[in-house]
């Protein structure tokens, strides 16, 4: 597999696994800035001019809000078709092996139905184009361009088709399944942690999408063993866990209060000078 259409597979999970109402808009314009260059062209008619906003986080809230329900609408098809993919899957591992009485039941156009994963009804353009392209070349001495076909050429030229996704939300799910041609059927597959979509495409087995969740689950399980042999090691850990809970609690209220405050058990006070 080449390294644009991991890319381009990547930037759809990446867009699949976005939490609109949690994720910064920094977060979420980005990936969506980051379509233009995985794919050299907006993917949506609605997701265009993303390059030329101003770097200003207002700006950014403003804009995802306002595109927020074309965003949801294009990440319930895309985790739709992948959800329907992946429960196919399910299903058509169960008739794995040697045990041919498995498939009797079946009809053969059922057995032929079993093999779809998804049913997607996509609109897209299709153009019945010349094989070879013209030539560009400038006029020599003149800062003028001319554009010819060499002779012979438009004779020895065959047609193509190409097919080019509408700019919609049927052409952005087009696009989607475009990129999975030829992809490996188990390659896709979900956080064991978090439950996000990953793309495994390295021989090295995946079951994170992350490192924090790789750590979040190897953390916990370590917790759990140290809880069931109890003892010290169990006290000195439960002692450092509410010093993290403390913490945590006390960045998040200077973060929302100001750094001169001091942080109580119930909420934030405010130093003398302050008030």
């Amino acid at each position: 597999m080449n390294s644009e259409k991991k890319r381009q597979i990547e930037w759809f999970l990446s867009f699949a696994n976005l939490d609109l109402e949690r994720d910064p808009p920094r977060k979420i314009v980005g990936l969506l800035m980051d379509m233009d260059r995985t794919f050299g062209r907006p993917l949506h008619s609605e997701l265009t001019g993303l390059l030329s906003i101003s770097d200003s986080e207002a700006t950014w809230a403003e804009l995802v809000g306002a595109k927020e329900q074309t965003l949801i609408r294009l990440q319930n098809g895309v985790r739709q078709t992948i959800r329907q993919a992946m429960d196919k899957l399910r299903m058509a591992r169960q008739y794995q092996g040697d045990d041919k009485d498995l498939l009797k039941s079946l009809r053969l156009s059922e057995i032929e139905d079993f093999c779809v994963l998804a049913r997607v009804e996509t609109g897209s353009e299709v153009k019945l184009m010349i094989g070879d392209r013209p030539r560009l070349e400038r006029k020599p001495g003149t800062r003028e361009w001319r554009v010819y076909w060499p002779d012979n050429a438009l004779a020895k030229s065959r047609a193509r088709v190409l097919m080019t996704p509408e700019r919609n939300d049927e052409g952005f799910l087009f696009s989607f399944l475009q990129t999975l041609d030829g992809v490996l059927l188990t390659s896709i597959r979900q956080c064991s942690e978090c439950n996000n979509l990953l793309f495994q495409s390295g021989k090295m087995e995946r079951s994170f999408c992350s490192t924090r969740c790789r750590s979040r689950k190897a953390n916990r399980e370590r917790r759990k063993r140290i809880r069931e042999e109890g003892g010290s090691p169990y006290k000195e850990d439960l002692a450092k866990g509410k010093e993290r809970a403390r913490a945590s609690y006390e960045r998040k209220q200077k973060a929302q209060s100001g750094a001169n405050v001091k942080v109580g058990k119930n909420r934030p006070r405010k130093t003398r000078k302050e008030s």
